[in-house]
C-alpha cells in the first residue's frame, strides 16, 4: 500500500495470512479482486504471518487505507481502534 493509495482512498487491501488461506489458497492473490460489503477492492500485497497469540489468530484481518474507511464505512457513531507497533524496543 502506497502514500498515494491512502492520500486518494483508493480501493485497495493487504491480506493476513488466514484470509489469504480462505480466499486463494492454490493461487498468488496479487492483483485479484475481492469484495468488502458489495465494493471491490484490489489486492496490493499480503502480511507476514504473525500465528497465534493467547489462542486466537492474528492474521485474520483485511487492511485498507484509512482514508477510504472513514469515506466508505463509518458514519459519525463509527468508534475507531488504531493499533501501532514497534519494529523494535530501541525504536520506540
Amino acid at each position: 500500500m502506497t502514500q498515494d493509495d491512502v492520500q486518494f482512498s483508493r480501493n485497495v487491501c493487504l491480506l493476513g495470512g488466514d484470509v489469504i488461506d480462505k480466499l486463494f489458497p492454490f493461487e498468488d492473490p496479487l492483483g485479484k479482486v475481492i469484495q468488502i460489503k458489495g465494493l471491490n477492492y484490489t489486492v496490493v500485497g499480503t502480511v507476514e504471518r504473525k500465528g497465534e497469540l493467547f489462542g486466537g489468530s492474528q492474521d485474520n484481518f483485511i487492511l485498507i487505507p484509512i482514508t477510504n474507511y472513514l469515506q466508505k464505512f463509518s458514519d459519525k457513531w463509527t468508534s475507531l481502534g488504531i493499533t501501532v507497533e514497534a519494529a523494535s524496543a530501541g525504536k520506540l
